[in-house]
């Protein structure tokens, strides 16, 4: 062994020996350490047992008929069909109301010329349900100051009818209900609704019970149990299913119609303005 007293070359030597030590030391430490544990959190799966978790693209849609998914959707709902196909009226009439304007199909919607009382459709489909469905649609008033949605539907071996802006544009409620219309029981309240924009209309029908929500709020949760429902005289054409319009203009469009599990379920969310002939309209969400 050559021993030498530079001290440049006896630190230079030093160096070395460390670095070469701790590679190897620090090569033999990696080498027995055990592979991380696989967590849950680390495992994404696309084969799903759960019927809640879904994959497929977001894009507001959950079925080839084009129905919007509903907030209280149960897995027992079936799958729901478009009642309008957009461009034709098939399944659907002219109302014979006498005195109703023209109806045409534009823009992708069933446009209601002002009527003098009403104008409106009426399906012609058959095998429309009575009980435990949903039906929704859009709805619009483009000219006037009353309802833009008369909806006229079955309920068991009865039909009652959803007055939207009536009475001056303002009233929501169920006509008629052991004799009164929609301004003179208990479902009766108060909306603003500005013309030339489209509300969503959602109305289930379950054993016992009627709800509707405009705009996904819930405003009428109506026990029907041991009650008398019927239409006006003036919406009697409008039967078993229909809409209409009372002296507006008005457009309807994306007319859904699907079955629904019959246990009065709602979402948590839903709220219920509790209000009565005295009080202020409520104003919508932009």
């Amino acid at each position: 062994m050559i021993l030498t007293r530079n001290p440049v070359l006896q630190t230079t030597l030093f160096i070395r020996t460390l670095f070469f030590t701790g590679a190897l030391l620090g090569l033999g430490c990696h080498s027995s350490l055990p592979a991380p544990p696989e967590t849950d959190s680390d495992v994404v799966s696309h084969d799903s047992a759960d019927p809640d978790v879904s994959v497929a693209p977001d894009n507001g849609l959950n079925s080839p008929t084009g129905e919007v998914p509903s907030a209280d959707k149960h897995p027992q709902d079936k799958p729901g069909r478009a009642l309008f196909d957009g461009s034709t009226m098939a399944g659907w009439e002219a109302t014979n109301f006498g005195g109703e304007g023209e109806v045409e199909v534009a823009d992708g919607s069933i446009q209601l010329a002002m009527g003098y009382p009403m104008t409106g459709v009426t399906s012609i489909h058959e095998s429309l349900p009575t009980v435990n469905y949903e039906i929704s649609l859009e709805a619009m008033r483009i000219e006037g100051i009353d309802f833009f949605c008369g909806l006229t539907f079955p309920v068991g071996e009865s039909h009652c009818s959803l007055i939207v802006g009536g009475w001056g544009g303002t009233i929501v409620g169920l006509s008629n209900i052991d004799g009164m219309d929609a301004a003179n029981n208990d479902t009766m309240l108060h909306m603003d609704f500005d013309n030339e924009r489209w509300y969503r209309i959602r109305l289930r029908v379950i054993p016992g019970k009627i709800l509707v929500w405009i705009d996904d709020k819930l405003v009428i949760d109506k026990d029907v149990e041991g009650v008398e429902l019927a239409v006006r005289n003036e919406v009697l054409p409008s039967r078993p299913l229909g809409v209409c319009g009372f002296q507006s203009q008005c457009a309807i469009k994306n007319i859904l119609l699907k079955t629904v599990a019959g246990d009065g379920s709602k979402p948590e969310t839903d709220s219920i303005p509790r209000v009565n002939s005295s009080s202020g309209p409520i104003k919508q969400d932009k």
